[in-house]
């Protein structure tokens, strides 16, 4: 990869997307919005793996995971929020953040299941920018 995509949404970031800056990463509303509050937490800097941080940089990255899920929590109150840390298609460390909400009709399934339907609720900057918000009165 010559280039990293989320490396690049941090150095220009969109303001309707950025929700907050933590520790050691950045919460950005999600590219859709097929589960309502779905988001990203990104390191502020590259890294493939979870295992490649120091101990210290890997406890304050759960720290702002759990801060991220407690305000989507609190803002969205899903049924169950689902956490997905992969890197195959980005190799820099970040975590998706899925509200899962009672009555899905894949609720047992996980979240990517329904990737084929993501285009169809991509996320508008007005959009994004009303999550932000929502998402920022919580934290």
């Amino acid at each position: 990869m010559s280039s990293c995509p989320l490396c690049d949404q941090l150095a220009t970031p969109d303001p309707a997307f950025h929700v907050a800056q933590f520790a050691s990463s950045t919460l950005l509303v999600g590219e859709h919005q097929f589960y309502p509050g779905y988001c990203v937490l990104v390191l502020n800097r590259h890294v493939r793996d979870m295992v490649d941080l120091e101990p210290a940089e890997q406890a304050l990255v759960m720290a702002d995971l759990m801060k991220a899920a407690e305000a989507v929590q609190a803002a969205y109150e899903p049924f169950k929020l689902n956490y997905a840390c992969f890197g195959n298609q980005v190799p820099h460390v970040h975590w998706h953040i899925f509200p899962r909400f009672a009555g899905e009709h894949n609720l047992c399934d996980q979240p990517f299941s329904a990737s084929s339907h993501f285009s169809e609720f991509r996320t508008t900057p007005q959009q994004a920018a009303e999550v932000a918000k929502k998402l920022r009165r919580a934290l």
